[in-house]
């Protein structure tokens, strides 16, 4: 298996403002990552979690991003799921 760098938090390329960058608003330690719905747009939307590691409080963080296939050079395919998702002990015994 090969890795593939898609984004890179650090990067100062990656503008949420005309003054800032993602650096600059998301946390700096990062607990997932996952895509959301196509919007109407076209583009995708990307979010980064961030929890508050126990201290109650800091909030836990999502941020949500709009990330336009074609200019970040990527092909999307969403995943099929046949089966609405159930917990293992849920599941009947022939799919256990």
């Amino acid at each position: 298996m090969t890795k593939t760098l898609f984004i890179d938090l650090l990067d100062p390329s990656y503008k949420v403002s005309a003054t800032r960058t993602i650096k600059d608003v998301v946390a700096e330690k990062t607990e997932g990552m996952a895509w959301g719905p196509k919007l109407k747009d076209g583009r995708l939307a990307f979010y980064v979690f961030s929890d508050n590691d126990l201290f109650p409080n800091l909030p836990t963080q999502i941020y949500a991003f709009a990330i336009d296939p074609a200019a970040a050079g990527i092909s999307y395919k969403p995943q099929q799921v046949l089966l609405p998702f159930l917990w293992p002990w849920e599941l009947p015994r022939g799919l256990r």
